[in-house]
């Protein structure tokens, strides 16, 4: 939601000078980000690489927004991730997709948390067709099980544990 409101905003209401210093004020606080959010060089490396597909920067962005950073930090080593996002071969069709999975998953718990049954919520996991990504199934519903106190998403797990759907590694 972020990145497509930033691409609303872009050259209308803010430059891409703009838009740099931006990026680069929020890579500066990486750190205390990660504090809260354990992936959050991740999920940057994500944000900046949709901000290149949605158009609010163009990859030679990167490199300016690297030289404002200090050399050989978790920072610069987030810009550098992102780079190699958008120049691997269907980067930013695998970024969408990533994008949607995460949508996705967090529906089919949502709905799975209101009332749904638990073989239809490892049929929907099973139809995402992304057994890779199944670690992201088991961090909403850890976060979602202690946010709500609710034991309906540690059945989930056992269940989908239980049919193989997420494994210990």
């Amino acid at each position: 939601m972020a990145s497509v409101l930033l691409s609303a905003l872009h050259i209308e209401i803010f430059s891409t000078e703009d838009m740099v210093s931006g990026f680069v004020m929020l890579l500066e606080s990486a750190e205390d980000t990660a504090l809260d959010i354990l992936d959050a060089s991740n999920e940057l490396a994500f944000f900046l690489a949709r901000a290149v597909i949605d158009g609010v920067l163009v990859p030679l962005n990167f490199e300016e927004i690297a030289s404002k950073l200090p050399a050989n930090c978790s920072e610069s080593e987030t810009v550098h991730m992102a780079q190699s996002l958008i120049a691997a071969r269907h980067g930013g069709e695998r970024i969408l997709r990533l994008e949607d999975a995460k949508n996705k998953i967090q529906k089919l718990l949502e709905e799975y948390e209101s009332g749904g049954i638990v073989s239809e919520a490892c049929q929907c996991i099973r139809d995402l067709g992304m057994p890779f990504f199944n670690h992201e199934v088991v961090k909403k519903a850890l976060v979602m099980a202690m946010e709500k106190k609710n034991d309906r998403m540690l059945d989930l797990l056992q269940e989908c544990f239980g049919e193989g759907l997420i494994t210990t590694n």
